[in-house]
């Protein structure tokens, strides 16, 4: 399949693309390829060639900034999505894949099913929402995916959740934890991730748009997840505790296991991610 890519220099995308590479003719599309996303006409540069599928993974570098990266986050993660849209239905696009995330829900106490209500409390999660209710329109033309993400974690990762418990652990920072647990979630080891993502482009979906959420089969408090990379790591974390409830933000993945069941275990994704990350 002809495939273009945007955001392949990121830490899920360049990845996706050693996988893509040896099978697919790809178009890369990110800032060391002469793109910005978050100018208008960038599709103006594009090739003007025919592509079988679309993956959409580029997001702003800006998605912790609010509201300092608010007009960023909206240019690269609504707009330039609707500028990919309008060029995919030029260009006999027959799949168009949007990565999303699992911020566009409402915050819950449960595990969360596609179903739950989107009410994204960040910036981020919002501009993320937007666009997916921009693509609805466009499964007129093409089949549309979206994989919304939680907790991707994995080796030579940076300031993400899990790469920063790894972090204080191994410097002896303390780690707060609320009610003595932490944040409940459902972390997914990122060779998972890019594996379930090539699943969806020969799945054969039925729906014109599936929204799937792609999280690990395991609910994990914050305190196991960082008792497990102390084990790991032979080093004993500091840890403090407060009064506060834990919060929850666990996806429900039924629907993920129709097309990819083959989960990695957070100590063998922890260990993989230790022993790449050392040498």
């Amino acid at each position: 399949m002809k495939i273009l890519l945007t955001g392949s220099t990121g830490y899920i995308g360049r990845q996706l693309l050693k996988r893509l590479m040896p099978t697919h003719e790809v178009i890369e599309v990110c800032r060391t390829t002469g793109y910005d996303l978050s100018q208008s006409g960038w599709t103006l540069h594009l090739p003007n060639q025919n592509v079988d599928v679309v993956i959409h993974l580029a997001q702003s570098r800006h998605y912790r900034e609010f509201p300092a990266g608010a007009e960023d986050m909206f240019r690269v993660n609504v707009a330039s999505t609707f500028d990919l849209l309008d060029w995919a239905r030029h260009h006999n696009v027959k799949h168009f894949v949007f990565v999303s995330t699992g911020n566009v829900y409402k915050p819950s106490g449960s595990k969360l099913s596609e179903s739950a209500e989107c009410l994204p409390v960040s910036m981020y999660g919002a501009s993320k929402l937007a666009a997916e209710i921009l693509l609805h329109p466009f499964s007129t033309f093409f089949q549309i995916s979206i994989p919304r993400l939680f907790g991707v974690y994995g080796p030579n990762q940076n300031q993400m959740l899990i790469a920063d418990m790894i972090a204080r652990v191994r410097t002896g920072q303390t780690i707060t934890l609320a009610g003595g647990v932490g944040l409940h979630l459902t972390p997914m080891f990122v060779d998972d991730c890019i594996s379930a993502l090539m699943g969806l482009l020969t799945a054969g979906l039925p729906q014109p748009v599936t929204v799937l959420n792609f999280a690990g089969d395991q609910v994990l408090s914050l305190g196991e997840i960082v008792n497990e990379i102390g084990q790991q790591l032979s080093v004993e974390p500091c840890i403090t505790v407060t009064s506060e409830l834990p919060r929850y933000f666990c996806a429900d993945n039924t629907a993920l296991k129709t097309y990819w069941r083959d989960f990695t275990s957070f100590a063998a994704g922890l260990r993989m991610t230790l022993r790449l990350d050392e040498n």
